[in-house]
């Protein structure tokens, strides 16, 4: 028991699941991420999974999920999330015919910059991003705070080992 009752699935991806929980203890909705059994017994994804939760972890930053606990459990591995409840850019695009004014899509995009900023700062590259791994969240009247979902299924690079020709 990780102090947890579900609520719903919010996404089912090829190495994990995400659901909707509330935290029994905190009365707080958060989001968990579960490793599933098939890929709970595999070493390699384990390693990952665990390393995914350790990188995060230490990456505190507005625009970036915060990680909130983690957890194994009988061969069950679980990521605490923050809660990021306003549904995705790729869901907000689609509500507007793909097309969204451009202030809008100035401010996302600067949000979105700022998050990735501080994390490649950190050394960290996200090889996920996509519209549907970008949260938003309802601020002020219209205005929105874009939250990055890093996720690190991909090999971590210290950005400043590259060599870049610009």
């Amino acid at each position: 028991d990780f102090g947890l009752t579900i609520i719903r699935k919010l996404v089912q991806g090829a190495m994990e699941v995400v659901c909707l929980a509330v935290h029994n203890y905190l009365k707080t909705e958060v989001a968990v991420k579960v490793l599933p059994p098939l890929h709970a017994n595999n070493a390699e994804f384990v390693s990952r999974f665990m390393r995914e939760a350790e990188i995060l972890a230490k990456l505190k930053h507005p625009n970036i999920v915060e990680v909130r606990d983690f957890g194994v459990q009988n061969n069950r591995y679980c990521l605490v999330l923050e809660f990021v409840n306003g549904g995705d850019i790729g869901e907000l695009l689609a509500a507007h015919d793909k097309r969204l004014p451009p202030a809008k899509v100035y401010h996302v995009l600067q949000e979105m910059l700022h998050g990735l900023e501080y994390a490649h700062n950190k050394a960290v590259i996200d090889r996920d991003l996509k519209p549907t791994n970008l949260s938003s969240i309802k601020r002020i009247a219209s205005k929105y705070r874009t939250l990055v979902w890093l996720k690190f299924w991909a090999m971590v690079f210290r950005i400043r080992s590259f060599e870049t020709p610009c």
